[in-house]
């Protein structure tokens, strides 16, 4: 049997595609999905949504984990740091009862527990002490 051939194919065969999809099209969901996302400027986009639920009681914040979790080693050295920084200080002032709830609910703050592991893995280069204000 002859395999299927698209025009856009780039070697003139489709064994990529088996027919369903034009190579072109296939090619373009494959880089994209190798190269780096733009999350802005020194990752910003990252920090802001991090910080839009750090604090939240909703399903958002085990979005945000489970998504900072993926992205993580494809993040800015920068922005790692201001998450660590302020992840940190939020388990800080829960334990010492600052605040109205700085991690959510307790189901939340087992989620952002998952993001602390992170550190273990992929630890920022220099991550700022936390001070007690």
């Amino acid at each position: 049997m002859a395999r299927p051939v698209h025009t856009s194919c780039p070697d003139g065969g489709c064994a990529i595609c088996q027919g369903d999809w034009p190579c072109a099209r296939l090619a373009a969901r494959k880089s994209l999905s190798t190269a780096k996302p733009d999350y802005g400027f020194d990752d910003l986009m990252v920090t802001a949504a991090f910080r839009y639920c750090l604090g939240r009681q909703t399903y958002i914040v085990s979005e945000c984990t489970a998504w900072l979790i993926r992205v993580w080693p494809t993040l800015s050295e920068r922005a790692r740091i201001i998450i660590q920084r302020e992840l940190e200080q939020a388990f800080y002032d829960a334990s010492v009862g600052r605040g109205y709830l700085p991690l959510g609910a307790d189901c939340d703050r087992k989620e952002w527990e998952k993001v602390r592991g992170l550190w273990a893995t992929h630890p920022p280069l220099q991550p700022e002490p936390i001070v007690a204000a």
